[in-house]
C-alpha cells in the first residue's frame, strides 16, 4: 500500500507560500484531536466533583476543556512559525510535509529523547498521572475557575509532551500512522502504572536510539 494512504488528507503544494493562518489551523485542530483524549480521566473526575458539590456541570466541564487545550493552541503557533520558516529554508519535503534530510530528523528525535530525562518532564508528568491530587490541590468554583484549572493543567500536558509532538516534523506533520500512535502513547503515558521517572527514561532511551538509527 503507498504511503500517501496514510496521508490525512492527501496534501501537496508549495508549501514556502503557504499562509501561517492556514498552518495554524491545521496544528490547532490536529493537537485537540490528539491530546483531548488523554484529558478525558481529568473530565471524568471534574464531572463526579461537581456531582458531589452539587454545582452545575455542563458549562464548566466545557470551560475546562477550553482552558486545558489553549496552552496547545500557543504551541501550536510555534509550530506553524517554525514549519512556514523550515518550508521556506526547503528544509521541508513539499509531498509529505516531513523534514528533508537524516541530520534534521535525528536532532528531533535527540531533541525528544533528551527532554524526557530533564526534571521538567518527570514535574508535569507527575501531575499528569494523578488528575485527582490536581483538581483537589486546584479547585476553583465556577465557570472562571473551572477554565482556568483547565489552562492549569493544560500546561503541565504542554511541558509533558511538547518534545513528543515534534515528531510529526519527522514524520510528516499530516501522517496518520505517526498521528495515531503519538495520541496513543501521550495516553498510556499519562496513565501508566510506573513512575514518571521510569516512564520517561524508558521512552527518552527508545527516541535517542532512533535518532541514531537516522544518521545511518
Amino acid at each position: 500500500m503507498s504511503l500517501d494512504f496514510y496521508r490525512l488528507p492527501h496534501l501537496r503544494g508549495d508549501w514556502q507560500n503557504a499562509s501561517w493562518g492556514l498552518l495554524f489551523v491545521m496544528w490547532g485542530v490536529m493537537m485537540a484531536a490528539m491530546m483531548l483524549p488523554s484529558a478525558i480521566p481529568l473530565m471524568s473526575l471534574f464531572c463526579r466533583y461537581c456531582q458531589v458539590r452539587e454545582e452545575k456541570i455542563f458549562v464548566p466541564a466545557t470551560m475546562i476543556m477550553l482552558g486545558y487545550i489553549l496552552p496547545w493552541f500557543a504551541f501550536s503557533a510555534g509550530a506553524s512559525t517554525v514549519q512556514l520558516w523550515a518550508a521556506r529554508m526547503e528544509m521541508i519535503d513539499n509531498n509529505t510535509m516531513a523534514l528533508a534530510g537524516a541530520i534534521p530528523r535525528a536532532t528531533f528525535f535527540f531533541i525528544a529523547g533528551a527532554y524526557q530525562f530533564t526534571p521538567l518532564k518527570f514535574s508535569c508528568l507527575r501531575r499528569c498521572q494523578h488528575p485527582a491530587i490536581f483538581l483537589m490541590m486546584n479547585w476553583r468554583h465556577g465557570t472562571r475557575g473551572a477554565f482556568l484549572m483547565g489552562v492549569h493543567n493544560g500546561l503541565f500536558c504542554t511541558g509533558c509532551c511538547w518534545a513528543l509532538m515534534l515528531l510529526l516534523f519527522v514524520s510528516g506533520v499530516m501522517d496518520l500512522r505517526w498521528i495515531i500512535a503519538l495520541t496513543f502513547f501521550s495516553l498510556i503515558e499519562k496513565t501508566s502504572p510506573l513512575s514518571p521517572r521510569m516512564t520517561a527514561y524508558a521512552v527518552g532511551t527508545v527516541l535517542i536510539g532512533m535518532g541514531i538509527a537516522q544518521l545511518f
